[in-house]
């Protein structure tokens, strides 16, 4: 028979957050709403795998029985053995449904909060825990190309100077996954940035340009910049934009794919007509590479018959689109 706190998989990846470090202590077994919960136990402490606050309650899912969901007040509640109060748990964000975080990604508001206030705070704990001076941060993916969808976190790249602090760990990258999910945050070491630059990455070029800017050491962007202006190669960009944006998709081109990795595909191949035109790093916004490098007329009656912003260019899947797209690729691969 089914039970009303079951959990099914569609709801547990709509309304649940995966945790760790959550542990839970029962402290009634009597649901107001469902009755007694006759397999819970009084005072026991229970390993919490999952979270999720809703609009006007919020659950738990215990390691003890895992296809079930109860009610977060029957409980008190500590991460890493500290209280963890009901304002934290219910309106920190951090544990929000994720239909519902998706809905608050576009707000305003909680952009704002993201960008003012949860990257900065996320980069000083980056330089405590490593004892690093972040010299530089920027957005880098979608969010910094204008094609953010509700789902897209915030890709934060930063450069380091890790200084004195000898620690092998930091040596070239450091990873780090903030605010579950929210902030996916990766930094090179400034000597390791210049090598992958001398091997022909584009990475010091694209985040020096990045129109979202977290933090940024005046001197150090000044000099990188100098630096960077006369050391644009367009052979060495094309192949970097072919390897990194078509190469590592080029088994979906006749295949249907998801929008999101059609439309950075799509980003590679205008990048490397833009560059072959005017010899310099393409815009970083799409919509700015798009206007300035599709001329064809039969494209753009395609675009102008649908929101192209919207819908993420899914025309060009088909039709004159796709020819042009295997047309270039398959051209700029065999030059």
């Amino acid at each position: 028979m089914y039970s009303y706190n079951h959990v099914d998989k569609q709801e547990l990846a709509e309304e649940f957050n995966e945790v760790s470090g959550i542990t839970a202590i029962c402290r009634s077994t009597n649901d107001l709403l469902r009755g007694e919960q006759p397999e819970l136990e009084v005072g026991k402490e229970y390993e919490v795998t999952h979270a999720g606050v809703l609009r006007s309650c919020s659950y738990i899912i215990l390691k003890d029985h895992s296809n079930r969901k109860y009610g977060a007040e029957l409980f008190d509640i500590y991460e890493n053995g500290r209280p963890l109060s009901c304002d934290e748990f219910c309106r920190e964000g951090r544990f929000l449904a994720p239909y519902l975080r998706r809905l608050h990604r576009t707000g305003e508001h909680y952009i704002t909060m993201v960008e003012e206030h949860a990257i900065p705070r996320a980069l000083d704990e980056i330089e405590n825990a490593y004892g690093i001076k972040i010299l530089y941060a920027t957005e880098y993916g979608s969010r910094a190309y204008g094609l953010e969808t509700p789902d897209s976190d915030w890709d934060v790249r930063f450069i380091f100077d890790k200084g004195s602090s000898g620690k092998d760990v930091i040596e070239k990258v450091i990873t780090e996954e903030m605010y579950l999910g929210e902030i996916d945050a990766v930094g090179w070491s400034i000597d390791y940035a210049r090598v992958l630059h001398g091997q022909g990455n584009m990475l010091l070029h694209e985040l020096m340009n990045s129109p979202k800017v977290y933090r940024c050491e005046k001197d150090f962007a000044d000099q990188m910049r100098r630096e960077l202006a006369g050391s644009f190669d367009p052979d060495t960009a094309i192949r970097h934009y072919l390897r990194t944006c078509i190469v590592s998709n080029e088994n979906h081109i006749d295949t249907a794919f998801d929008e999101k990795s059609f439309v950075h595909y799509l980003r590679g191949v205008l990048a490397c007509i833009w560059i072959e035109k005017h010899g310099t790093l393409p815009p970083f916004s799409f919509k700015d590479l798009l206007n300035a490098t599709v001329e064809d007329p039969k494209i753009w009656a395609k675009i102008k018959t649908e929101s192209y912003h919207d819908r993420r260019l899914v025309d060009f899947m088909t039709g004159t689109a796709g020819d042009f797209m295997s047309r270039y690729m398959t051209e700029s691969l065999s030059e």
